[in-house]
């Protein structure tokens, strides 16, 4: 059920790097010990050639089913990562068959709407590194392990982040902002916004660690991000990942011009398009 998207491996173009850099993970992993790594679930959602530098990462709570649907232990993915084999060059979102017959072509409906979310923000969802907060797999998140299981896993992230870079952390499930916004300072950037689900919302901050953004969305198992009716929330979620590029676009137009009145012209355009954009007028 591969997707119609190209290859990733077209953009590695250092892959002695890239090898330094699933080492790197594999070292963060291995510090975990078998509290986790001996259990059932899944290390990488993405394949492993996004362990590059990138504009996103994608985090979710867990990895859902029991023993039964991941009969494979988190070492077992950590040493498909290590030796290229597996499903470590697959992406589990868009190549991979959650029904338990392997040749069902069908696609979850998380697996759709993280598609869908990426083709908003016209993105290559094979270009973006995705994980889970929590390795471990459970059939339900409330026994994913919380916190302190966040906590042993959280020494992979950081070593995913450091080669990753991403702009922006895109969450979706309560527990991974929390978690992220906790454990890098966040400071908000907005009220949680409605979402159109009850009395859900979605989130956004400003990591003190870091400096990126982190936007948290409900869990996309449950929120149907790609129904008609939510176009309204999909498009100000988009907005509010992408606003970052055009303050980014601002500032180095801002640079290379070469006088005060030239900056000027430049910067009252963009700070007009930016305006027009925050708008939905573009």
């Amino acid at each position: 059920m591969a997707a119609n998207y190209p290859h990733i491996g077209d953009r590695i173009n250092d892959p002695a790097k890239l090898v330094c850099n699933i080492n790197a993970v594999r070292q963060a992993a291995e510090s975990m010990g078998k509290e986790v790594l001996d259990l059932p679930g899944w290390i990488l959602y993405s394949s492993y050639k996004t362990l590059v530098r990138g504009d996103y990462y994608f985090l979710g709570v867990n990895p859902a089913g029991s023993g039964e649907d991941h009969p494979k232990t988190v070492q077992n993915s950590l040493d498909g990562l290590i030796h290229f084999t597996g499903e470590a060059d697959k992406n589990q979102y868009l190549d991979v068959s959650w029904y338990k017959d392997p040749n069902d072509e069908r696609r979850r409906p998380l697996q759709k709407r993280v598609d869908y979310l990426f083709k908003q923000l016209n993105v290559n969802p094979n270009d973006v590194c995705a994980s889970n907060l929590i390795f471990a797999s459970s059939k339900k998140g409330k026994d994913s392990g919380g916190s302190r299981r966040a906590e042993i896993c959280w020494r992979v992230h950081e070593a995913i982040l450091e080669i990753v870079q991403p702009r922006v952390i895109i969450t979706h499930g309560s527990m991974p902002f929390d978690f992220v916004n906790d454990k890098l300072r966040g400071i908000s950037l907005q009220e949680p916004q409605k979402c159109n689900h009850t009395n859900w919302t979605w989130r956004c901050s400003r990591l003190g660690e870091t400096g990126q953004k982190l936007v948290g969305l409900p869990h996309l198992s449950i929120y149907a991000i790609d129904t008609p009716s939510r176009a309204v929330t999909v498009l100000e979620i988009v907005k509010q990942i992408q606003w970052i590029d055009l303050v980014r676009l601002i500032r180095n137009r801002k640079a290379t011009c070469q006088s005060a009145q030239h900056r000027w012209k430049h910067c009252k355009s963009l700070w007009n398009y930016c305006a027009e954009f925050r708008r939905g007028d573009l």
